[in-house]
């Protein structure tokens, strides 16, 4: 049998096309050796392919064992985490809104029933908006994530544009910021929106792999568009995280040897500018920040002093208020069970979608809420420990882009629940709060594309001179 008439007997057999021509090339690869070692030995050509080929064993069973590993294989395991941590959060969110209702009730003119009818609303829309989150991270999952990476640049474009027309002709500004949007009825969150850049981020940078300096140079121009829109809105928090999570996709390709550039140099001088930006940004702010910026930066540093000591430095008239009260409610749990609650539970309780971890430990102690906690920093490292072992490398830098993100996300919703940092950031699973929880289970539905597919494709992915099924383009 010749190697061409294997190959077609053998990959037949495989079920999942895109899987063939990686099979066939490490087939068409082992055979191809052992005939060279054959012919090596004395044996004429002819004759040394069809011993190879026999070698190989019946195309059929090979064929039929290899299908059983080139086949799209769903995380089972990270689902039922994702599954079980989603109705977690629901059931946190039920819990939360109704001891908000019973203090509502205990100290307002509000009839039950008012109260009881918004809080049932509260409760569907929360619903509503898990499955609505679920049903996307699910098609998003089904999909080849290959292909998303494939039109990144593209997406990215038409993300820019789309956000632009969306904050230009439907944003609303509140309070200085025009971090919302409205189509019609529905609201839109854009800060949320934009961290749908950062998958796209990191398949954009794939596209460089060895150009050098102007590789990495075109990588921070793609930076630009979201940070620029974050900074408009304006929302610092946001143009941060969106940065620093573009610069550890940027260090980690970098470091993988994408652009053949002077590795530890190269991360120095990188991390050296991201550490003096805070300091650069805070004379920014100080010189030509709005007046109510300077206002909120200086009654955050008092209020940082004052937590670590400096008695002389209050908070002015009572604006630090919901930081004070979430530090109170922080002091005052109990390792197991709930606590004394503070007079400015209630405040804290009404904005329950960013302090879901201070309920759980004002109200079900420490232990419970370092569980809570503990789950879902797991989920996300393990996500990214998938990620970077991923031998293909557009997989690899996409799933570890998603993970950071997310990650950096629980991070900071940790600190704003321990009242040390005002964050107004969500947690995956722990916040539904509409634009935000949709973008984050499309995240995780790119992480679990990436571990559905991780047996299939090649290291290197097609590149634009390529076809998606690696033709060669006319």
């Amino acid at each position: 049998m010749k190697t061409d008439e294997y190959l077609n007997a053998l990959t037949d057999q495989i079920r999942y096309k895109k899987a063939r021509s990686a099979v066939s090339d490490e087939i068409r690869s082992h055979i191809e050796d052992q005939t060279e070692a054959f012919i090596h030995d004395g044996i004429d050509e002819g004759n040394a392919e069809k011993m190879a080929v026999k070698e190989m064993g019946d195309p059929i069973e090979a064929g039929i064992a290899l299908d059983r590993i080139h086949r799209p294989q769903m995380a089972w395991g990270m689902i039922g985490l994702v599954a079980l941590l989603s109705i977690t959060g629901l059931i946190l969110q039920y819990l939360a809104q109704l001891e908000f209702s019973k203090i509502q009730m205990s100290g307002s003119q509000t009839s039950a029933d008012g109260i009881g009818s918004m809080f049932q609303g509260d409760i569907q829309k929360s619903i509503f908006i898990v499955i609505l989150g679920l049903a996307m991270m699910v098609l998003v999952c089904y999909a080849d994530y290959s292909r998303i990476g494939f039109w990144a640049k593209e997406i990215m474009v038409l993300l820019f544009l789309g956000i632009l027309l969306l904050k230009q002709f439907f944003g609303v500004t509140i309070n200085g910021s025009q971090s919302w949007g409205y189509l019609g009825p529905i609201p839109i969150n854009i800060t949320m929106l934009l961290f749908l850049f950062i998958p796209l981020y990191g398949a954009a940078l794939y596209s460089y792999r060895g150009k050098g300096y102007r590789g990495m140079l075109c990588g921070l121009i793609w930076m630009l568009p979201p940070v620029w829109i974050a900074l408009r809105i304006p929302s610092i928090m946001t143009a941060m995280l969106l940065f620093i999570t573009f610069m550890v996709v940027m260090t980690t390709a970098v470091l993988k040897g994408w652009f053949q550039a002077a590795r530890k140099r190269t991360v120095a001088v990188m991390w050296t500018g991201v550490l003096l930006l805070p300091v650069c940004l805070y004379f920014l702010v100080i010189a030509r920040g709005a007046g109510y910026q300077v206002q909120r930066m200086q009654i955050y540093l008092n209020y940082l002093a004052r937590l670590f000591g400096n008695t002389n430095a209050g908070s002015e008239n009572g604006q630090n208020y919901m930081l004070e009260a979430v530090h109170q409610m922080v002091i005052q749990s109990q390792l197991v069970g709930g606590g004394q609650i503070s007079e400015g539970a209630a405040s804290v309780m009404q904005q329950s979608n960013y302090y879901m971890l201070t309920y759980a430990l004002s109200f079900y102690g420490i232990l419970a809420a370092a569980a809570l906690f503990g789950a879902v920093i797991y989920v996300f490292c393990r996500f990214l420990k998938i990620s970077l072992r991923q031998k293909n490398q557009l997989g690899m830098i996409m799933g570890m882009a998603c993970s950071t993100l997310l990650l950096l996300q629980v991070i900071l919703y940790f600190l704003n629940n321990l009242g040390i940092m005002f964050t107004d950031t969500n947690c995956p699973f722990l916040s539904y709060a509409g634009t935000g929880t949709v973008v984050t289970y499309i995240l995780i539905g790119i992480l679990l594309s990436i571990c559905r597919y991780q047996n299939i494709l090649p290291v290197s992915p097609p590149s634009k001179e390529f076809g998606i099924r690696g033709k060669v383009r006319a």
